[in-house]
This record gives structure tokens, sequence and C-alpha cells, in this order.
């Protein structure tokens, strides 16, 4: 079930035929892609999925999800570090495609952005966005002013 969720999802900006993305199973309005430096990216899922450190089994979960969006790659049969490392490398490529191709509207690298620009970003404080409440986007607005 969840491997058929994840390639649903996979993709679901391409096959849209509207401005709202409302084919997504969450349909943003603004897609942002958070970037963070490859190697800490590397790191953290070989500490999360890793069995048996970086030359161990990688996690069923994490082979289920890694399969999914990029069969062509045999994860089960590499370690931990090696399904990691082109994990990384595939998904940001993929990104970088759709970035290209205008289905991701912005980034933001982790460590420098501050929330108020992850907001106008993701489109918090526009003022003719009908996708954040009201009251909600004018106290985005108030804090992040005197940033």
């Amino acid at each position: 079930e969840c491997e058929d969720i994840v390639k649903q999802e996979w993709g679901c900006g391409l096959r849209n035929t509207s401005d709202k993305r409302d084919d997504c199973e969450t349909p943003f309005y603004k897609v942002l892609h958070q970037v963070r430096q490859p190697l800490r990216t590397i790191e953290s899922l070989v500490a999360k999925f890793c069995i048996g450190g970086i030359e161990g089994k990688v996690q069923p979960s994490f082979l289920i999800f890694a399969n999914a969006l990029f069969p062509q790659h045999k994860f089960g049969e590499m370690s931990c570090i090696e399904a990691a490392g082109y994990y990384v490398d595939e998904y940001n490529s993929a990104i970088g495609k759709a970035r290209e191709l205008g289905l991701v509207d912005d980034f933001f690298q982790v460590e420098e952005a501050t929330p108020c620009q992850i907001a106008n970003a993701a489109g918090f404080m526009d003022l003719d966005s009908d996708s954040v409440y009201t009251p909600s986007r004018d106290r985005v607005l108030k804090v992040c002013t005197g940033e």
C-alpha cells in the first residue's frame, strides 16, 4: 500500500493540468525544495536507516520507499552508505529537473534560511493568495516585517 502511495504522489505535478496542483494528495499553493548539504543528508539517512553500521543492511521501510521512487537501482543489494548516496543523488537530480520544468517554485537551504524567508517563499505573505487563512497571514506579516 505504501509503495503505491509513493508511486502515485511522485510526479503528481507532472500529471497536473491546472495551476492549483489539485491532482496531488497535498495540493500546496507553492512547492518548495528544502535543500541540505548533501553529506549531511546522507549522514542523517545512515543514522536512521542503517542496520549494523554504514556497511550494514538497509531498513526495509527505506528500501520500499527508495525502490518505489528509483526502481532502476537495486538498493537491497547495496551497502547502507551506497544506498543512501545513490538515493540522495537521484532525488536531487529529479528535483533539479522538476525545477527546470517550473514544477518547483523556490528552494531554501535549511542551514541558512529564516522562518520568515521560508514563509515568504511558501506564499504565506502573498496578499492575493486564498490559500492562507487571512488572520494567519496577517500574523506572519506582523512577525516578519521586523526581520
